[in-house]
């Protein structure tokens, strides 16, 4: 089985924009990306980059902006672990996929309770996203892969240089960001 490619955007780490991006060819390498941007770049920008992963059968997944989701009859949504906990649990009936990141068990715990369906978790290797930060490693998430049978995704430091350590763990995908951004 063949790992979910999934871009998680940062538009200021790079000089072009997220729609110059996915022009580029980005979109041609990807099975999802998650809109991880403010609510004024959504304004901007949001429809433009939904249009592009429609017409390339690329799933569109905002990052805590529920309305945002449920007006364009999105399905799937990512939260922060933070958001997540405080969102008014009676809009996640609008969603399909809720995915929620997620760094320990506790985390973990908490997500499933609450109508989680998916989880990120990382960051898996050292990343500059989070400088000083030491990556939990293959296995810590070969540990979380066994204490539940939701999917997960990795992310953290993962490019295409190192995609293929991830082969022999039971996850659903990858996240990657500068590997696109940059």
């Amino acid at each position: 089985m063949s790992l979910k490619i999934v871009f998680v955007t940062k538009s200021t780490l790079s000089k072009k924009s997220i729609i110059d991006i996915l022009k580029s060819g980005v979109i041609n390498r990807i099975n999802a990306i998650i809109l991880r941007e403010n609510e004024l770049y959504y304004e901007k920008y949001g429809d433009e980059i939904l249009d592009i992963c429609g017409q390339n059968k690329v799933e569109f997944i905002t990052h805590n902006f529920a309305n945002y989701a449920i007006t364009k009859g999105l399905k799937s949504i990512h939260f922060s672990f933070e958001c997540f906990k405080n969102i008014d649990k009676n809009l996640l009936l609008n969603f399909n996929d809720i995915n929620v990141s997620i760094h320990n068990k506790e985390q973990l715990n908490f997500a499933i309770k609450n109508g989680a369906s998916s989880l990120t978790y990382g960051n898996i290797f050292e990343t500059n996203s989070h400088p000083g930060k030491i990556g939990v490693g293959l296995e810590k998430l070969k540990n979380l892969t066994n204490l539940t049978n939701l999917d997960i995704y990795a992310i953290g430091g993962i490019n295409l240089q190192n995609i293929s350590k991830f082969k022999d763990i039971k996850i659903k995908g990858v996240c990657m960001m500068r590997e696109f951004m940059n």
